[in-house]
């Protein structure tokens, strides 16, 4: 989903536009935001926050770890909803601001939990938010916020996959063929009760060459 929102007035610039890309990868919590400025010309802060209400005091703001989550108000009927944000990028600073007495009862919130980054023209600032039940998936705040410091290593530590192209696999497979050949023993006497594979593999010249071999039976597996 793209928003793109009204012009804001930032630092005398009365023209700055806000885009924001909003995605969801299946089986997450955490939905993306992806926020672009459009006209703004200087670095700027920007910042994330959440709601707190009374009487929960229950969360957590991490800016080396890049999040901040909260478990509101329990509900004995309803149970409990959690919420979180998570940074990819270097969060400046993470904290809770508590409102005044005044503030409190004008804005019916406690405070708020906040991230503070630094958004660069013509770059995006980019964060995950989401929310989890008690009912469903997170018996407790505590699963919630593991649940969340855990997302929020993977963003700074993604897994990382290596693809081996199959001609060089199928050239080393050769290679290894050919050195048990060398020393006079015969692939096909190599055998045991198990299904026959059949690979075709090129000949360093370009020849094709097939080979058939068989994998031993494990000791113990049914024959």
């Amino acid at each position: 989903v793209k928003l793109v929102y009204n012009p804001l007035t930032v630092k005398g610039n009365n023209n700055v536009i806000e885009n924001r890309i909003i995605s969801l990868d299946a089986g997450s919590q955490m939905n993306k935001f992806t926020i672009t400025y459009d006209n703004l010309t200087e670095a700027t802060p920007v910042v994330t926050g959440i709601v707190l209400h009374e009487p929960s005091k229950d969360y957590q703001a991490d800016a080396a770890k890049g999040y901040i989550a909260y478990a509101d108000p329990a509900d004995p009927v309803n149970g409990q909803i959690y919420v979180a944000a998570v940074f990819p990028e270097k969060v400046n600073e993470a904290k809770a601001i508590t409102f005044s007495d005044k503030e409190k009862a004008e804005r019916g919130a406690d405070g708020h939990v906040l991230a503070y980054s630094t958004y660069t023209p013509g770059c995006s600032y980019t964060y995950y938010s989401g929310a989890g039940w008690s009912k469903w998936g997170f018996e407790n705040s505590s699963k919630w916020f593991d649940y969340v410091q855990k997302f929020a290593q993977n963003l700074k530590e993604p897994l990382t996959v290596t693809i081996l192209k199959c001609p060089l696999f199928f050239y080393f497979a050769y290679i290894f063929l050919s050195q048990i050949s060398h020393f006079g023993i015969n692939i096909n006497e190599i055998s045991a009760p198990s299904s026959a594979i059949s690979r075709q593999m090129l000949h360093p010249g370009g020849q094709p060459e097939r080979w058939t071999y068989t994998f031993p039976t494990p000791p113990g597996e049914a024959k």
